[in-house]
């Protein structure tokens, strides 16, 4: 038998002990190495700050003879990162695209970032990087570098060609703050083919970003054509989408010798995608047709009428922000019977369509919608003391007024004064009341009701409205304003039109050359002129063919109206030079350009 000793049996556990101590000593010695910002403390939200470069900003015959690829470093006064250099870095002019891979690779080492330019640079040409926010941040804060640009030239001198201008909106005249700016080199023929670059489908050759006032200045242009857009994105991108953002431009290329000064871009929401019907089927009661954008008019009747429907009228109207038709079953069809349709549709923009749509039902029975209604003006708004007028939108279309004793206005006094059937104009889901209230004896009485008794209206599904009372001040037209004034211009048909604050028409008028709007309350108003085809439409025109807009003309500033006062020679002039709207004349686009006279690295 063996025998263990004391010393056999501690020599394994010394060696034990022995690489715990090595290994304690490895791991708090590379913790000790790790140079980590303190915990606690306010944070450093400084940004990052750029304190040197290569090329040096504004420098000139970089990249001269060189075979190597053209390198570019930013150094910053704190370690940096830059997670989203790929969608934040633009380049004017840019850099030649590449099948499949990027313009340049980036790396980041500490407090340096390293560009390397995998596309050759232009001769004599000034490049400017523009770093937009969240390109570069700080390391442990994530606090982005604010307004880094470096330009140079690979040239003896910089492109000294700029534009300066200003955005604003076409319909309300407000100038516009943070717009894109674009500008897109053309070839020789550009301007005469199919397919234009612009906004809608291009990234720009060179941008910006208007200023809070909406002035702005494209910079270090090289001498050329170009053409130059204008527009508001929602997602802080380059190309916009016209179903939901504003956009504008010149329809003439730009030939750039020189600056340019106070040249205006005009910026309105037109969506010229094509007008589509999108899908159509019976869903619940009733029969939907779903388009591919709002639109603005329709005519929806069938082709066939039996004789046993002789005496039946098609229902429908528009839901959904005006992108769906809304089919009522006033046939009584059952779920196999179908009526052909024929529907005519246009869009804001003027895209119109035609075809034709088979009507059916597949569920005809079901709890119905209950009909409710808003009211404009609302509840408690002013009404002129000789006309009353409101305006009534259904949720679905109103076949008749039941009664006409179910509807009256009312003073303080308990004077009434019923409104007749005469009073009263029903378009499928709009009915509008109008009512000469001069007669009423008020003795200096304010106030005004409108009741709307229960079952005053019947809906097409043979339902009728809850009874409100709606209440309206009444205002002495004695304290009432006017505005008056001439429109002094060479195009014979326009339509003027008075706005509110929010820049809603109240009123409009056609082809008069002196215009009176009468019976104004206290507010701020704007007058402006649209002009029009000889149809009397204004067109929102098509980037697509570089068909711009008609002209809008607005007079100089708003109408600040109080009471019993009324403003003469408010009088509204050409633009110069006048063009007639693009859709009148030979295809030679309309546009105007107001006043224009054509540290190095460490």
């Amino acid at each position: 038998m063996s025998v263990v000793t004391t010393s056999q049996v501690s020599q394994p556990i010394k060696q034990i002990f022995i690489t715990i101590y090595i290994i304690f000593i490895a791991f708090f010695t590379t913790t000790c190495a790790s140079i980590r910002p303190l915990e606690g403390g306010p944070k450093d939200t400084t940004p990052p700050k750029l304190i040197a470069t290569s090329p040096v900003h504004e420098s000139l015959n970089n990249f001269k003879k060189n075979s190597r690829k053209p390198v570019i470093r930013l150094k910053f006064d704190k370690n940096i990162e830059a997670p989203n250099i790929y969608n934040r870095l633009i380049t004017t002019p840019k850099l030649p695209l590449r099948e499949d891979a990027m313009s340049y690779t980036c790396k980041v080492s500490k407090n340096v970032l390293e560009l390397q330019l995998d596309a050759p640079l232009e001769e004599n040409t000034t490049y400017t990087f523009n770093f937009r926010k969240s390109a570069i941040c700080d390391t442990y804060e994530v606090t982005p570098a604010e307004n880094i640009t470096l330009t140079f030239s690979t040239g003896p001198e910089l492109d000294n060609i700029y534009i300066k201008g200003s955005v604003k909106s076409l319909m309300t005249a407000k100038s516009i703050s943070g717009a894109l700016v674009t500008l897109y080199k053309l070839g020789e023929n550009e301007e005469n083919d199919e397919e234009h670059a612009h906004i809608l489908n291009t990234q720009p050759d060179y941008f910006t970003e208007s200023k809070e006032d909406g002035t702005f200045v494209l910079e270090h242009i090289k001498a050329g054509k170009y053409r130059i857009c204008a527009g508001k994105s929602n997602e802080n991108k380059f190309i916009i989408d016209p179903g939901k953002e504003m956009y504008g431009f010149i329809a003439k290329p730009l030939e750039l010798t020189e600056p340019i000064e106070n040249i205006t871009l005009h910026i309105l929401q037109a969506d010229i995608n094509k007008l589509q019907v999108q899908s159509t089927r019976p869903i619940g009661l009733y029969f939907e047709i779903y388009f591919s954008k709002p639109i603005k008019h329709y005519k929806l009747a069938l082709k066939h009428i039996p004789k046993k429907l002789k005496s039946a009228t098609l229902y429908s109207h528009l839901i959904d922000n005006n992108t769906t038709i809304r089919v009522y079953n006033t046939f009584g069809l059952l779920d196999d019977d179908r009526l052909q349709a024929e529907l005519i549709a246009e869009d804001e923009a003027g895209n119109r369509l035609q075809q034709g749509i088979d009507l059916m039902f597949k569920n005809t029975q079901g709890a119905i919608e209950r009909l409710k209604y808003t009211i404009h003006p609302k509840d408690n708004s002013p009404m002129p003391s000789n006309r009353f007028h409101t305006e009534l939108t259904f949720n679905k279309p109103i076949q008749k007024l039941a009664k006409p004793d179910n509807l009256w206005l009312e003073t303080t006094a308990s004077e009434k004064l019923y409104i007749k059937q005469d009073d009263v104009n029903i378009q499928d889901n709009v009915v509008t009341i109008t009512k000469d209230i001069s007669v009423l004896n008020r003795d200096n009485d304010d106030k005004l009701t409108l009741h709307v008794d229960g079952g005053a209206f019947i809906s097409v599904e043979k339902d009728g409205n809850e009874a409100k009372k709606h209440k309206y001040g009444i205002q002495n037209l004695e304290e009432a304003s006017s505005i008056k004034g001439t429109v002094s211009i060479k195009a014979p048909h326009f339509i003027i039109q008075l706005l509110n604050e929010a820049y809603t028409v109240l009123e409009e008028r056609s082809n008069q050359k002196a215009y009176t709007f009468t019976n104004l309350l206290p507010g701020t108003y704007s007058i402006r002129v649209l002009v029009t085809s000889a149809s009397g439409k204004w067109s929102c025109g098509n980037i697509n063919n570089l068909t711009p807009p008609d002209p809008v003309i607005f007079y100089n500033g708003p109408l600040q109206l109080t009471e019993k006062w009324d403003f003469e020679n408010i009088d509204i002039y050409d633009f110069e030079p006048f063009e007639l709207p693009t859709h009148e004349r030979p295809p030679e686009p309309y546009s105007k350009i107001a006043n224009n006279q054509y540290s190095s690295f460490m």
